[in-house]
């Protein structure tokens, strides 16, 4: 048994609220969770990885996509919107080496 405890304020307003929820230790494979649990639960990983979350350790870009392409709804916009995010992450922050750019000259010189 775990204690979950959420402290947050509702966006234009200064009232900070608290909730308390008890979490029962009855563990289920993600993969048997709906599919709009599993977008969510990509859309967390995106973010933990965005900002280098010490919680993001064991996995990357590749894992992210791969476990979010199953549950997208490419019909739904903001989902499909979020896949090609996820891949221009990927590209972005996966590091690597980068593309020397060729210098323009100018038609002056």
């Amino acid at each position: 048994m775990a204690l979950l405890k959420l402290h947050y304020k509702i966006p234009e307003t200064k009232e900070e609220q608290f909730q308390d929820f008890d979490v029962a230790d009855n563990l289920t494979d993600i993969n048997s969770e709906k599919k709009i649990i599993r977008f969510a639960a990509s859309v967390i990983m995106f973010g933990e990885l965005l900002k280098q979350s010490e919680f993001a350790k064991n996995y990357n870009w590749d894992d992210i996509i791969r476990f979010a392409k199953p549950v997208i709804d490419m019909n739904d916009i903001s989902q499909a919107e979020f896949l090609m995010l996820l891949e221009k992450a990927k590209k972005i922050y996966s590091g690597g080496k980068k593309k020397k750019r060729e210098k323009i000259r100018s038609p002056l010189e």
